[in-house]
């Protein structure tokens, strides 16, 4: 039972997140290699990849959302943050949608990119 969230990216598949764990693996030439750490253990995650940006959006067991750069040159991890907390815990495989700014119309509005709010 793995409970974690995969993403493709050139060099092969990232695996992360899961019932224990914080480490962050790369599938690649039929090798895992751990390549960093999520700053906090979640589990049922969604992730979303924009360019080389990685967005987890917590399930279970904590509420954040979490940023992090996949450096392609040296195929590892960086600038982990959390952007931040979701109002609540244990919203299993979240639903993220991508829109451009001010395009997505919703009867209550949740802006989590905007850290100046």
């Amino acid at each position: 039972h793995f409970d974690g969230e995969c993403v493709s990216v050139e060099e092969g598949v990232l695996t992360m997140a899961g019932e224990y764990g914080r480490d962050i693996y790369l599938f690649k030439d039929l090798k895992w290699n751990k390549v960093g750490q999520l700053l906090t253990a979640v589990s049922v995650p969604t992730v979303l990849q924009l360019r080389n940006e990685i967005y987890l959006f917590a399930g279970a067991k904590t509420a954040d959302v979490q940023k992090m750069s996949w450096n392609t040159d040296y195929q590892t991890i960086e600038n982990a943050e959390v952007l931040y907390q979701q109002p609540e815990e244990n919203m299993f495989n979240p639903i993220v949608f991508e829109s451009l700014s001010g395009k997505c119309k919703a009867k209550k509005k949740i802006r989590i990119f905007d850290k100046n709010e």
